[in-house]
């Protein structure tokens, strides 16, 4: 079972790990459309969430980085997780949306 991190720090962590694996992922997303809760990309729009916006779809996303298969995913910051439960997507989006013009 893997610790409990907050929301910033499960950002910070999804940061660190597109930006070893996905250079310059930061242009490629889209912060007026982001939306947490949608994984997947629909006709030609550029929104949903993190990794729908860089892979297409949530899941595509999570093999390419490898989490799929792995229960470390809980850790990053690409999903609401159980112990969110009071905290609504727009909360991770803002987390999201700070953490890309930070740099």
């Amino acid at each position: 079972m893997s610790e409990v991190h907050t929301l910033e720090e499960r950002v910070q962590k999804s940061v660190a790990l597109l930006n070893r694996r996905v250079p310059g992922w930061q242009e490629r997303i889209d912060t007026a459309t982001l939306d947490m809760s949608e994984p997947w990309i629909e006709d030609d729009r550029c929104s949903g969430c993190i990794l729908a916006q860089l892979y297409d779809r949530y899941t595509v996303g999570l093999v390419a980085l490898g989490l799929l298969a792995n229960e470390e995913h809980e850790v990053y910051a690409f999903e609401k997780q159980p112990e969110d439960a009071t905290e609504a997507y727009n909360v991770m989006r803002e987390a999201w949306i700070l953490a890309i013009q930070e740099g």
